[in-house]
């Protein structure tokens, strides 16, 4: 267990893993200054003083509190925070159509809504057109949830009676492999597809993201249960490597054909799924009408292109929209920035999920602790966040489930 008193180091040894000392550089005395010793008082005074204003400091601070806790890290889970009450905007006798006349504090943003509740959006579009804030927009935006909600219907509606929405969501993603195999090769998963189907519909098997299940040549051969790597490992080497299967930040964004009027009032705040391996940002044709109606404007088009991804080549539309990262209302960016991003039909849930792309890792230091809150720090100054950075739990961490 390593002592609360720092010991003599050597040369360039390190505190921490990944944090070293850094050296200390003596500066060389003025011609004709004294060399006169000065008291032990005088001396941890300066000691102080320099140890406030050396940057590595907080650095090494954070380095020695660690070595302090040793291995008695404790960490409590981190609280959900409670979403904010509802805002009334209205009524109002003569309709708002000009964003200029917008309220202040108001916002297209309906933060005290889950953006799945399809029928609270679609009751909230009712209240604000009812309001007599941009009813046209409310009006867009409702049709659009009401055109998700049609789409889930449809999809549960397409399955037996009595099946979880999250089975549902499920078997329309089997639905879609099972196309893609029978047009390709399958690698003999097509028949473990068909076998999994069969078993949600039946009620045999049942989505459960701690759990997992294994298939072999349409055969269930262990689970579910929860994942053992080693006995993963163990049943892919007996049973594959064909054949077998193993059954889990937000962005404000602008349109910047209207960047000259642009204001809060005019910003729409997305959720994305942080994937440093998408080269571009990705959003849905749902989301861009949203972006348009609000501006009153179309988005500038880049063009159309051919994107790589997991289900191989699909056809894209290029647009540009100017991205940022608004923190206690504020942009943490200095300026907005001009992002490509590429456009998927449909909608966030049934089409997946819209993708960061890395232009933040471009332009922020992007951090991530062994916490278990898969969060990921974004700021200006490393510094700052180093030092405000919760203290890492490298006893309890874990990955994330596998899904």
């Amino acid at each position: 267990m390593p002592t609360t008193r720092r010991q003599k180091q050597e040369k360039g040894e390190e505190i921490l893993h990944g944090l070293i000392e850094g050296k200390r550089v003596r500066k060389s005395k003025a011609t004709g200054s004294s060399t006169a010793s000065k008291s032990a008082l005088d001396k941890g005074k300066k000691k102080e003083k320099g140890k406030e204003s050396d940057p590595i400091s907080p650095h090494v601070a954070l380095a020695t509190k660690l070595l302090e806790r040793g291995a008695n890290f404790n960490f409590p889970e981190p609280s959900s925070q409670g979403r904010p009450g509802r805002r009334v905007w209205g009524p109002r006798e003569v309709p708002i159509t000009d964003q200029s006349q917008l309220p202040d504090g108001w916002s297209v943003d309906e933060p005290d809504l889950d953006e799945f509740d399809v029928d609270g959006q679609i009751e909230r579009c009712k209240e604000r057109i009812s309001e007599g804030i941009l009813p046209q927009f409310f009006q867009n935006r409702m049709i659009s949830f009401t055109a998700i909600k049609q789409e889930r219907m449809d999809m549960i509606n397409s399955e037996p009676e009595g099946l979880s929405w999250e089975i549902v969501q499920r078997l329309d993603c089997l639905k879609k492999l099972q196309r893609s195999f029978e047009a390709r090769d399958d690698d003999d998963n097509l028949s473990n597809v068909k076998a999994i189907m069969t078993a949600y519909r039946s009620g045999k098997l049942i989505w459960d993201r701690d759990s997992v299940s294994y298939w072999s040549k349409d055969k269930l051969i262990a689970g579910p249960k929860k994942l053992d790597m080693q006995e993963f490992y163990s049943l892919s080497a007996k049973h594959g490597p064909k054949g077998f299967w193993v059954e889990g930040i937000w962005i404000s964004l602008r349109n910047p054909t209207t960047q000259a009027t642009n204001t809060m009032a005019t910003t729409m705040t997305f959720d994305f799924l942080e994937d440093t391996g998408a080269s571009s940002m990705r959003i849905f044709s749902e989301d861009r009408n949203r972006i348009e109606n609000l501006s009153g404007a179309p988005v500038p088009v880049f063009g159309k292109g051919i994107k790589q991804t997991a289900g191989g080549q699909v056809e894209v539309q290029n647009v540009i929209l100017q991205a940022n990262i608004i923190v206690n209302g504020q942009p943490l960016l200095p300026y907005w920035v001009d992002i490509k991003t590429s456009v998927t039909p449909g909608c966030k849930g049934s089409s997946g999920d819209r993708l960061s792309g890395v232009w933040i890792h471009h332009l922020l230091f992007v951090l991530s602790m062994p916490d278990n809150t898969q969060r990921k720090h974004m700021g200006t100054n490393l510094g700052e966040m180093t030092v405000n950075l919760p203290l890492p739990d490298y006893r309890n961490a874990r990955p994330p489930a596998f899904i």
